[in-house]
C-alpha cells in the first residue's frame, strides 16, 4: 500500500481493476469504465473523478458532430505530460501547471 492524497491506496484492488488497462494506452471508454471501479472501491476520490475523465472527445468538433475516431487507445500520461512541458516552457500561471502535475501523478498513481 502507498499513500496518495491522505488516503491509503491499495495496490492489489487497483492492480485488479486496472488489469489488463494502461493509462499509457487506452480508450475513453474503458477510462470512464476504471474511473467508475475505482471510485467505487474507494481509490479514486469523488474530488478526483472528473479531472481523471476529463471531457469526453466523443463530441468535441466544431460542429457537435460525433468524431468517428473519438474512442481510439490514448496516452493519458503522455498528453498531460506534453501539456504540463508546454505549460512550463512559456510561463503559464503556476495553478495551471500544479493542474498538469496532479494530473500526471493521478495517472501514474493507477499505472500497473
Amino acid at each position: 500500500m502507498s499513500e496518495r492524497d491522505d488516503r491509503i491506496v491499495d495496490r492489489e484492488a487497483v492492480a485488479q481493476i486496472m488489469a489488463g488497462k494502461s493509462p499509457r494506452n487506452i480508450r475513453y471508454s474503458e477510462l470512464v469504465s476504471v474511473a467508475e471501479k475505482l471510485r467505487a472501491a474507494g481509490q479514486l476520490a469523488d474530488k478526483d473523478y472528473l479531472d481523471f475523465i476529463g471531457p469526453s472527445p466523443e463530441f468535441s468538433t466544431i460542429d457537435g458532430s460525433r468524431k468517428p475516431d473519438w474512442d481510439v487507445p490514448m496516452d493519458y500520461i503522455g498528453r498531460h505530460e506534453m501539456n504540463l512541458a508546454f505549460l512550463t516552457a512559456t510561463g503559464a500561471e503556476q495553478r495551471y501547471i500544479d493542474f498538469e502535475q496532479r494530473l500526471v501523478s493521478l495517472y501514474k498513481s493507477f499505472e500497473p
